[in-house]
């Protein structure tokens, strides 16, 4: 794992040192507000929300990257700016596009959009004019990146270049604004990582080959399987010590001095039952471990005359990664419904499963 993020590691999905240490102080410093303000509703409402925020294809992404190329190739700085200015709504209304046309597409993005935010992006990657660029590769210029923009108007003020002061006064307030909604864009998908790391089970590879064998390889070589078999890890230990605290009949110390966090936190452990969400969780940790080792032993013996066919593999794989993507979906709903209980105190109606018409009782 490198220490810091470049472009070509944000490619790759290469997660970094720093950008891990971001989430998790992100995380923490969202928690410290919850316990100052004695609500969970910003980390709550933050989650809800992200799936939004992480709505980006590969294909909106480049069609408004073309339209801020063409409107850099202008070379009146004020038309540039103003441009930029109403870009936002653009920018939504591009993603909902390609959400139309290509729902399933656009779903499958926000697993990897998530990973890539969360574990891949750091500060020493510069904020951008369209977030989710800073994996794509595109020739509209260094003025793309703010820092880089900051970096060539600095380079102009030491070589006393001819500039035009009214037209920088009027973009850098500009620029500003663009830096400070990209930087609030990074922190409300690291602040809520606690809602969404069960994405990590079924973020899928950017580039998945066709052939099984193939994809099984793929997905041995990513990094983000290194992620994935860590967080499952993680969340076998976690697990592990639930169980212990079931069994063993120990109680949790008092978590009232943390207020609405420690409410939280209780209410997510729960430690006097085991609830199905935390038995979907070790399931989705148990395959992640599972898979990791069958698929080596599946692509060690490909060529013997005794491996499976490829379409065996490959129902195989469409088995398994549809098996992960609905424990996971239903671990990170249940974890926003009790996170909304918490912040809203909203009580949704119990669900009774009536087997058969006779086993509902007598009133």
């Amino acid at each position: 794992m490198p220490l810091i993020s470049n472009l070509e590691s944000v490619r790759r999905g290469n997660p970094s040192l720093l950008a891990v240490m971001e989430t998790l102080l992100a995380s923490a410093a969202s928690f410290w507000l919850a316990w100052w303000q004695g609500s969970v509703e910003h980390i709550v409402a933050a989650g809800a929300i992200a799936p939004f925020l992480l709505l980006k294809t590969p294909l909106a992404t480049r069609y408004q990257t073309f339209l801020v190329s063409r409107a850099m190739d202008h070379s009146d700085l004020l038309l540039w700016s103003s441009l930029m200015c109403g870009f936002l709504p653009f920018k939504v209304f591009s993603a909902l596009r390609v959400l139309v046309r290509k729902p399933l597409e656009g779903l499958n993005s926000i697993p990897r959009n998530f990973f890539v935010n969360a574990l891949c992006i750091d500060l020493f990657i510069s904020p951008r004019l369209i977030t989710g660029t800073e994996g794509l590769r595109n020739d509209s210029g260094d003025t793309i990146a703010i820092y880089d923009f900051v970096k060539n108007l600095k380079d102009k003020l030491t070589d006393n270049d001819d500039i035009d002061w009214t037209n920088i006064a009027i973009s850098l307030p500009i620029l500003l604004v663009i830096s400070s909604f990209s930087f609030a864009y990074r922190f409300a998908i690291k602040s809520t990582a606690i809602f969404w790391l069960p994405l990590l089970w079924i973020v899928r590879n950017a580039r998945v080959p066709r052939r099984p064998y193939d994809q099984i390889h793929a997905d041995l070589q990513d990094p983000l399987k290194k992620a994935l078999l860590v967080y499952s890890g993680c969340t076998a230990v976690a697990f592990i010590a639930k169980l212990w605290l079931l069994f063993a009949a120990t109680n949790l110390p008092s978590l009232a001095w943390l207020g609405p966090i420690g409410t939280l936190t209780i209410q997510l452990v729960d430690p006097p039952n085991l609830p199905l969400w935390q038995i979907a969780s070790a399931l989705n940790a148990i395959i992640a471990w599972g898979f990791f080792f069958r698929g080596s032993r599946l692509y060690l013996t490909r060529h013997l005359a005794d491996a499976p066919s490829e379409t065996w593999v490959q129902r195989e794989y469409a088995i398994i990664r549809g098996v992960r993507t609905i424990l996971s979906v239903y671990t990170i709903f249940c974890t926003l419904y009790i996170g909304a209980v918490v912040a809203w105190h909203i009580d949704w109606p119990s669900i009774h499963i009536l087997v058969f018409p006779w086993s509902r009782g007598r009133e």
